[in-house]
């Protein structure tokens, strides 16, 4: 089918072997190490703050803009936000929206 084709040309540009499951990639060789979690410092907040560019989509609860106009106030806590999420475990039942 015409559909099938599509997928195959799709995964195989992606370097996947079309005849298996898109979904059994393999592991990379050497995984990213998750356990160990390096404190972000404002500097490092601001600077992700400041390189977001202008836009957003009708699920982001506050404006791009917004964000960077006050930058100056929201660093300290986002940088306390970030930096203590990970002593919050991940529930199995958390859901993303992308």
């Amino acid at each position: 089918m015409v559909g099938d084709k599509v997928e195959e040309v799709k995964w195989k540009g992606l370097g996947v072997n079309a005849t298996l499951s898109p979904h059994s990639f393999s592991p990379p060789a050497n995984p990213p190490d998750f356990s160990v979690f390096t404190h972000a410092s404002e500097s490092e907040i601001r600077k992700i703050m400041s390189d977001c560019p202008n836009k957003q989509s009708n699920s982001d609860p506050i404006t791009t803009w917004l964000l960077k106009r006050y930058s100056s106030v929201l660093v300290s806590t986002i940088t306390d936000i970030v930096n203590l999420s990970h002593f919050w475990p991940v529930s199995s039942h958390s859901q993303s929206v992308i």
